[in-house]
């Protein structure tokens, strides 16, 4: 099997993990899971240094994404986020706005409704005093009426 990966011509070359780490812009500990992870083959070397069969696609340098794509990423993003929270704070004005004419339209409905109890109150008050001057009325008018009048049922 060792000899098949030395003879396939397919560029499969035996590299240490420190070749694998250096060759890779990766830490040791990275190549080492690296292997594993895709299950290359694994030899001992000479120097009693464990050799991997690192496939051709897998010799060259990884991209590092955590260094070079997060300025670009960022720089992508940051008005983005700029802007996101410069609306956000409009839209939080326009909240506290629009909760400050709720809160005086809520006030002024408890005084509509107050005022309208009080209207309703004072007509109620109206009709009973209109009720009491009309029978007032009456009896003004009885009394002013001469008395044989009433004895002869006259108006």
């Amino acid at each position: 099997m060792d000899a098949d990966m030395e003879d396939a011509g397919d560029g499969t070359v035996w590299m240490t993990y420190d070749e694998l780490a250096t060759a890779r812009g990766i830490s040791r500990a990275s190549a080492i899971r690296l292997s594993f992870r895709r299950k290359w083959l694994r030899r001992k070397g000479n120097h009693s240094e464990a050799l991997v069969a690192v496939p051709p696609a897998a010799q060259v340098p990884s991209p590092d994404v955590t260094h070079d794509a997060i300025p670009a990423v960022m720089d992508a993003v940051t008005p983005n986020l700029i802007n996101e929270s410069r609306d956000l704070e409009a839209l939080t004005r326009e909240r506290q706005r629009a909760d400050q004419a709720e809160a005086r339209e809520a006030t002024t409905r408890v005084q509509l409704d107050q005022v309208t109890q009080d209207r309703e109150a004072a007509r109620i008050e109206a009709a009973l005093a209109q009720g009491e001057a009309r029978a007032l009325r009456e009896v003004l008018a009885e009394a002013r009426r001469p008395t044989w009048r009433k004895w002869l049922g006259l108006p």
